[in-house]
């Protein structure tokens, strides 16, 4: 956990960043688990083939990443009023600038990242965003390990 903020209560805005493999599943467990009163976002950035492209790409990718959120919510089997309050944030382009503004512009409290633990600490959610992302979120970040 890094704290990056002196704790002034509860931690009310949670995301949960995820890539929609294994190792991010454990991360949105425990961010159900422990922070059951807080609003949760599932984050999800994606780069696609090249962030130009034509509107009919772009929607294509916008799908294949939706499809990719509800087999993840879809394997993870959620009870229903833990998918009705999941709030979802499915975006392209680069996941560091993405995520890193909407945390500024959504005061968000905490962020929640999973890695599959092996070496070099974090490069496994998103490559070595994950671990960029550490460095450059300015809110709580939590690291989950995966099974």
């Amino acid at each position: 956990m890094i704290v990056r903020r002196r704790v002034r209560g509860p931690y009310r805005h949670v995301v949960v960043a995820t890539d929609f493999s294994p190792a991010s599943q454990p991360a949105l467990e425990t961010a159900i688990r422990w922070f059951s009163d807080a609003q949760l976002t599932l984050f999800h950035a994606y780069e696609g083939a090249g962030l130009g492209g034509d509107i009919l790409a772009n929607e294509a990718w916008k799908t294949i990443a939706n499809d990719q959120c509800d087999s993840f919510l879809a394997e993870m089997a959620l009870e229903p009023s833990v998918l009705h309050r999941l709030h979802r944030v499915i975006d392209r382009g680069h996941p560091e600038v993405l995520l890193c503004d909407y945390v500024s512009h959504k005061e968000i409290d905490l962020v929640v990242l999973g890695t599959h633990g092996r070496s070099g600490f974090l490069k496994t959610m998103l490559g070595s965003t994950a671990e960029n992302l550490l460095h450059l979120l300015e809110c709580d970040t939590m690291v989950v390990r995966g099974r």
